[in-house]
């Protein structure tokens, strides 16, 4: 004891916790953010590049489907957490078109 009355006062500090991102097939690097316990706070744009596909969004599973679209509202859980880029396959079309000798036009559609 001290002999004399003493206060003592709790100091806290708010848990932090971190955001990743995971380009799945994208090539490139995002910085992750970081990120207090319940708050909320609009992702960064998205910088992952797909020469074959379109980027809609954001999974928190590997292969999942879209839970926050690019630069979404997101208000951080109770732990890390990794966000995966979810894309869509686009849809390339080539026209080839020819003359042959009989001079009959002929045209073709190729898609991928």
């Amino acid at each position: 004891m001290l002999g004399y009355d003493t206060t003592l006062y709790a100091q806290w500090q708010q848990n932090k916790h971190t955001v990743s991102f995971n380009g799945t097939s994208g090539q490139g690097i995002m910085n992750l953010i970081t990120l207090i316990e319940r708050e909320s706070q609009n992702l960064p744009k998205n910088e992952f590049l797909s020469d074959e596909n379109t980027f809609i969004g954001w999974s928190t599973q590997e292969d999942g489907n879209i839970e926050y679209t690019d630069e979404a509202l997101f208000t951080m859980g109770t732990s890390d957490v990794t966000l995966y880029a979810v894309w869509e396959k686009i849809d390339i079309t080539y026209t080839l078109a020819w003359k042959n000798v009989n001079r009959v036009d002929r045209k073709s559609e190729i898609k991928f």
